[in-house]
């Protein structure tokens, strides 16, 4: 027998060789001195035997193989969980700016609106004391001269 490397597998021949001498051997052996019956029911309760011992390795294979399925689908979904977790947070802070944006903008326009409702109540209110009294800068001196006439003001 050879392998794909071309060497031969004469120690893997030899034992198996040697487990189907063994059988043969102890079978007529014992159908010799316990009867074909006896032969019969050890030859089966082994064949039983070595048929439930290739269930549980199969089992046990097929069991490994969906194990690491499942751990790998596990995996899978954890690393897109941590994905949709980057989204969100992602999300969340476009949200936050927008929402200082407008937050800022909401803030100017009161101020601005507030700007606009003082400058109008001052209108209304008429001119002050102070805007009342009369700017000595802009007058001239021979406003002065005749006390009877009002000063003229230039601007």
């Amino acid at each position: 027998m050879e392998t794909r490397t071309g060497r031969r597998d004469w120690p893997l021949a030899i034992i198996v060789l040697a487990a189907l001498g063994f059988i043969v051997l102890s079978m007529w052996w014992m159908s010799e001195n316990f009867g074909a019956m006896f032969a019969m029911a050890v030859a089966g309760s082994l064949v039983g035997a070595l048929l439930v011992s290739w269930g549980v390795v199969m089992n046990h294979a097929s069991t490994k193989g969906t194990l690491e399925n499942a751990a790998d689908f596990n995996r899978s979904l954890a690393l897109t969980e941590k994905a949709r977790q980057m989204t969100y947070r992602e999300g969340a802070k476009g949200e936050r700016e927008a929402f200082n944006a407008r937050a800022k903008l909401v803030t100017i326009d009161e101020k601005r609106i507030d700007q606009i409702a003082q400058q109008r109540a001052r209108l209304l209110a008429g001119p002050t004391q102070a805007e009342q009294q009369p700017d000595n800068r802009w007058m001239m001196e021979d406003d002065f001269e005749d006390e009877t006439v009002d000063a003229r003001w230039y601007e």
